[in-house]
């Protein structure tokens, strides 16, 4: 999103219903009734433009979202039949015009060119998937927060439609995949990629800096659902004590003793005393919260183990 990039299609894979999905999903619909809508309306569009066999970018995507586009389509076409599909499209449009306007900023911001595919090089992921090519997504969620955010669920769900197409082949390909500061795009969809990805040959490293930037994007439930998910963990330095503490829940508990004994407030001395086991962190929070740089724990689920470790940095 800044500097020099490729040009880049997040709608070049799938079908009409895959991509009306990957649209869709760019919004959160506190609405049932209107996501509907804006489903029925997308398919609408998707199925217009398949017919006239339309290479799909964003940026042509944005243009035929309005109905007067479609209806120069179709005089264009001498395509009649279509008509009456554009006409039910007007009926809808008021109810879907907040999602239009989102695709229309989107393609013309300051970085909308990069959507415009008819030049340049061109980014799809199956052709990358195909060259054993490395892509980079540079996101800038300082310099374009919400963009970032957007651009960043079509990349999930891009993701998603190749995981799906990797399922149709006989040799699956690896694809691994770096969500670096994580949080920023946490949700429904990449859980789904992660959860359902790997019969498709997906491998997803997840970074974030705490627990607590993937609760506030989903909460608790988002939360547990990104640990239960994830077979590996590195582990450094935490400097909340909750999170640190839900780490150390996650790495484990094992048998100990618990020692208690009474004091004698006269001549303050032990009297009485007991011992009984209790389950005790294998490492506590406040050794987590501890960590020096380059510290850390690696646990691994599958193999049911887990070490310190120091790994490589600046002052190691």
């Amino acid at each position: 999103m800044v500097g020099q990039s490729v040009k880049y299609n997040p709608i070049a894979l799938g079908g009409i219903t895959s991509k009306k999905d990957r649209i869709i999903e760019l919004r959160t619909w506190s609405e049932d009734h209107y996501r509907k809508i804006a489903e029925g309306y997308l398919q609408t569009v998707f199925s217009i433009l398949d017919s006239f066999s339309i290479e799909l970018d964003l940026k042509i995507l944005s243009r035929y979202l309005h109905p007067d586009a479609l209806y120069d389509l179709a005089r264009e076409k001498q395509a009649q039949s279509v008509t009456s599909n554009i006409e039910a499209l007007e009926a809808k449009y008021r109810d879907v015009s907040s999602l239009i306007a989102e695709i229309d900023n989107m393609t013309k911001s300051e970085v909308g060119h990069l959507f415009d595919t008819s030049s340049g090089v061109v980014l799809t992921l199956d052709k990358a998937l195909e060259e054993n090519a490395i892509v980079y997504f540079c996101l800038q969620p300082l310099a374009f927060p919400a963009y970032a955010e957007s651009l960043g669920k079509l990349i999930i769900n891009d993701l998603k439609a190749l995981a799906a197409k990797q399922l149709l082949c006989e040799n699956q390909k690896k694809l691994y995949c770096i969500f670096d500061e994580f949080s920023i795009f946490a949700g429904d969809q990449i859980v789904n990629l992660i959860n359902q990805g790997r019969s498709a040959g997906i491998h997803a490293v997840l970074a974030t800096q705490s627990i607590s930037d993937i609760a506030k994007k989903g909460g608790d439930a988002l939360v547990g659902q990104v640990l239960n998910n994830c077979n590996n963990f590195i582990i450094q330095r935490q400097n909340n004590h909750d999170d640190a503490e839900i780490l150390s829940k996650l790495i484990g508990t094992r048998d100990g003793f618990e020692l208690t004994s009474q004091i004698d407030k006269v001549v303050h001395s032990r009297t009485v005393g007991s011992v009984r086991t209790a389950r005790e962190f294998v490492i506590h929070p406040d050794v987590i919260k501890g960590f020096e740089q380059g510290e850390g724990v690696l646990l691994s689920k599958r193999l049911n183990s887990k070490s310190m470790v120091r790994f490589r940095g600046d002052n190691i």
